[in-house]
């Protein structure tokens, strides 16, 4: 409660206590005991204590209890013992109280602390700059806190400050003890390891009343990892400055408000001009940029995107041409993107344009090109088509279009498969055909080559040659399917007509030869029978004579011998006429021979609807013989079976030739039909023997005859489900076990 009072009154009160104790009692030692506490008011609380306790021992002197006064003499020496013992007390604490603090003391000592304990170097000057007071934190840093550094003058610091900024530091440091400026700097001072860190050193000048400087307070602050950052980024901008100026692209920044304010190296390089040239009166910078640089047809195109762009922060993106510092106008990308604070609000503009030129003009030959090769696909005299790699149809050139009435677009836009198309588009009898081999072809990767019937768009089916190849990349990877389709209708008529024209001549030219071999036969067997008949006759005449002539007789007979003989010869030379000379014979593979037949007989396959299918054994070594007779047999096996399945529904015409290692090291071939068959397989390969209507019946005789001629054998047997089948094997001469069968069923290949 005595901190609200104040010194003066504290200082009187004990005073007057002093001045009346010493009239009542007659002591003057009290009134000096007053004076004393009235020297001690700064220590209010103390003083006041003690007068307060003097008096209650002057007040126990005078006025003792009973059982006190009743002792005699103790009384008075009682008395001095307690004034004496309450003079020392009142000494001891004033005394004492002198050395506590005041509420002043309490203050600076508070303030002190403060400064010592900053985190922070504290430290002040006279008006004359020299040191009047470091903090703890100086201590520390410039003697590790060993000993205590003497600061009487700026001047010493000077070797603390790194040399590199001594100048700087200093120099201003005088300016501002002669001006009374805010001294504020930046400097690098050496720590008691001898190592520098960066610090910013703030002082500000203490005024009295007149406005004189009275002193200065400064502090430091340890700012050396933000220097280091600071540094680091001034680094980072300069690298990322080099870089933006390295970059092979024209860099420019704009304000907010679309204002250039930024050019890499390459912009200047390029236009030749800087962002100073923009300042032009009454225009803005983008403006006369845009005049400078763009185009003419295309700058109101590329100012209103841009002005767009600006107006509603959306990112700028066009081509067009930009002039060169030569005068040449080149292509470039422009792209202009906007920053945003975390705000959202534009603080920048950032854009690039890139030079593509080269690119454009290539862009320009490539369409010119394509506009070319799309002239050439649709005029060139052949119908082509390209599918996807899953067989998807994606193009149709203009003569397809036009033969078929019908576009790609047309069955993307009505989601139709591929079949769909097939169903529209090709015949009944060749639908499975096709699909068949279409699918094969997707699924392999392998390129196809069919002929089939194909619907003109005014209706009726035509016969067409198509043939598709794959496109793959570096991988092998299926990338585009590529068709062409040939009308062959004419073609395939007048083959059909020659095909008629020719077998009409064949089976002309096969009666002549017959009818002349039936004359030649005659001619030659004809001299030496009537020979025979003459001589038998004689003979018999001489034999009947009596007596009989046998001498005569004989005589005949052995004539009958001779022409017997000679009848044979012609036989035997006929014969040879389908015999071979041994000189003759090649080896033949019997792979390669079937596969070569196929293809001789294709197109009179197709013409009769009928499906090929091999089974031919890849491992099987060749035999000698004579190819082209070899040849005539399979031919004439493929056309018998042809002939015979001719009253068969067309899906049921199947013809099936297979090869395989026999045993006794034999080559076996095997020709399969599913006609109506045969009803004595004995007699079928019996000269002049015929099972068709208009056979001749020397075919199979021919074809026995050639295979007896290579030490081969052939048959005919009935087959399981119906038709024939035709066997014939051929000798080898160094047999092999049968490799791997190499078997396909496919279409007419």
């Amino acid at each position: 409660m005595f901190r609200n009072v104040s010194e003066p009154v504290l200082a009187i009160f004990p005073l007057l206590m002093a001045i009346v104790l010493m009239l009542v009692t007659g002591e003057p030692w009290l009134l000096i005991m007053g004076v004393v506490s009235v020297c001690s008011f700064g220590t209010r609380l103390i003083g006041f204590i003690a007068t307060v306790f003097v008096t209650l021992l002057f007040a126990l002197a005078h006025f003792p209890p009973a059982h006190l006064t009743t002792k005699g003499d103790f009384f008075p020496s009682l008395q001095t013992a307690l004034f004496g013992g309450a003079a020392l007390v009142i000494f001891t604490m004033i005394r004492y109280a002198m050395l506590l603090p005041t509420k002043a003391d309490d203050r600076m000592r508070f303030a002190a602390a403060i400064v010592d304990n900053m985190p922070t170097m504290g430290w002040s000057l006279n008006s004359k700059g020299e040191y009047t007071y470091t903090n703890q934190a100086v201590q520390d840093y410039v003697t590790g806190n060993k000993r205590r550094t003497d600061l009487d003058d700026w001047k010493n610091a000077i070797p603390l400050v790194h040399p590199e900024d001594v100048e700087q530091t200093f120099g201003r440091l005088v300016e501002c003890l002669a001006s009374g400026e805010d001294f504020v700097t930046d400097c690098r001072i050496q720590r008691h390891d001898g190592s520098y860190r960066w610090f910013h050193a703030v002082a500000r000048a203490a005024r009295g009343a007149k406005g004189d400087i009275t002193g200065w307070y400064g502090t430091s602050v340890d700012i050396h990892e933000q220097k280091l950052v600071e540094q680091a980024l001034r680094e980072s901008e300069r690298e990322l400055r080099q870089l933006v100026d390295a970059i092979p692209a024209l860099i420019w920044c704009a304000t907010p408000e679309g204002e250039p304010s930024y050019a890499n190296k390459q912009v200047t390089a390029f236009a030749g001009i800087v962002i100073g040239d923009l300042e032009v009166p009454n225009k803005t910078r983008l403006r006369e940029a845009l005049e400078l640089t763009v185009h003419p047809d295309d700058r109101v195109r590329v100012s209103d995107a841009m002005m767009r762009s600006f107006s509603t922060g959306t990112s700028f993106a066009e081509i067009y041409r930009l002039r060169r510092h030569d005068g040449v106008f080149r292509w470039v990308d422009s792209r202009l993107a906007a920053l945003r604070d975390d705000t959202g609000k534009i603080t920048r503009w950032y854009g690039a344009l890139i030079d593509i030129d080269e690119s454009k003009q290539a862009e320009e030959a490539l369409r010119a090109s394509e506009r070319q090769l799309q002239l050439l696909v649709d005029t060139v005299p052949v119908m082509v088509w390209c599918a996807s790699p899953s067989g998807v149809p994606t193009y149709t050139n203009r003569r397809l279009s036009d033969y078929t009435g019908i576009r790609v677009g047309d069955f993307n836009q009505a989601g139709l498969e591929l079949s769909q198309p097939i169903d529209l588009l090709v015949h009944p009898d060749d639908r499975e055909r096709f699909r068949r081999a279409l699918a094969e072809s997707f699924a392999s990767g392998k390129p196809f080559t069919l002929r089939y019937r194909l619907k003109r768009h005014d209706g009726p089916y035509r016969w067409t040659d198509s043939r598709s190849e794959p496109l793959s990349d570096g991988d092998g990877r299926l990338l585009q399917w590529y068709t062409v389709i040939t009308d062959i209708e004419d073609e395939t008529r007048m083959q059909e007509e020659l095909r008629s024209a020719h077998e009409q001549l064949a089976s002309a030219s096969k009666a002549a030869s017959l009818s002349e071999l039936t004359a030649s036969i005659a001619h030659e067997v004809n001299q030496p029978l009537a020979s025979i008949v003459a001589s038998s006759q004689a003979c018999e005449h001489w034999l009947k004579a009596d007596p009989p002539n046998t001498k005569r007789a004989m005589a005949n007979v052995g004539r009958i011998v001779r022409d017997a003989n000679l009848a044979a010869d012609t036989i035997r030379r006929i014969r040879a006429l389908f015999q071979a000379n041994s000189e003759a014979r090649t080896l033949v593979s019997i792979k390669e021979l079937v596969l070569e037949v196929c293809r001789l007989m294709e197109d009179e396959l197709a013409a009769n609807a009928i499906q090929l299918r091999t089974g031919l054994d890849s491992g099987l070594p060749s035999v000698m013989g004579h190819r082209v007779q070899l040849q005539q047999v399979l031919v004439n096996l493929i056309r018998n079976g042809i002939d015979a399945m001719e009253q068969v529904p067309p899906e049921k015409r199947v013809l099936e030739i297979g090869s395989r290692y026999d045993a006794g090291n034999r080559i076996s071939v095997e020709v399969r039909d599913q006609g109506s068959g045969m009803e004595d397989p004995y007699m079928i390969f019996e000269a002049f023997y015929s099972t068709k209507r208009n056979g001749k019946g020397i075919g199979l005789a021919i074809c026995r005859s050639i295979i007896e001629a290579h030490d081969g054998e052939i048959r005919a047997e009935k087959g399981e489900n119906g038709g024939a089948v035709f066997t014939f094997t051929l000798p080898i001469n160094n047999p092999v076990q049968g490799g791997n069968g190499d078997t396909s069923t496919a279409g007419l290949q």
